[in-house]
């Protein structure tokens, strides 16, 4: 049984890091190839579980940190999850000349600011808590 908070987000971050490999490996493997007829679940299946991997190696930088930073950065995690899950819900699947944007599109603009946002937030919070 998990117990730490700092283990379960780990947990979870390495599930879905996990669930996110899986399904790339089922669509190039099966889907791409014609092997298995494959619907759009497995595509936003991993449109959704992208944000994990950058979550999953911050989570490993912060998860040696004070408890403190570990907190700050799972509230700032949730509600850019919440945010996250919004913005790809509301794309649209496939863009066009009036809309040039699409779910893939912000899944991966997305993670990325969220990886950057991620290390300011850790490295501004650590030097904050190392200043005082």
């Amino acid at each position: 049984m998990i117990h730490s908070p700092q283990k379960k987000f780990f947990f979870i971050s390495t599930t879905g890091t996990a669930v996110f490999i899986g399904t790339l490996y089922f669509i190039e493997n099966y889907c791409r190839n014609g092997n298995y007829r494959c619907s759009s679940v497995y595509e936003i299946l991993w449109m959704f579980s992208m944000i994990f991997v950058p979550m999953f190696v911050c989570g490993v930088f912060v998860f040696f940190q004070k408890e403190e930073i570990f907190f700050s950065w799972r509230k700032f995690t949730f509600g850019y999850l919440l945010f996250y899950a919004f913005v790809l819900i509301v794309s649209p699947w496939q863009a066009d000349a009036y809309i040039p944007i699409s779910k893939e599109t912000m899944s991966f603009l997305f993670t990325g600011i969220y990886a950057i946002a991620s290390i300011i937030f850790v490295f501004t919070k650590a030097c904050k808590l190392k200043g005082k």
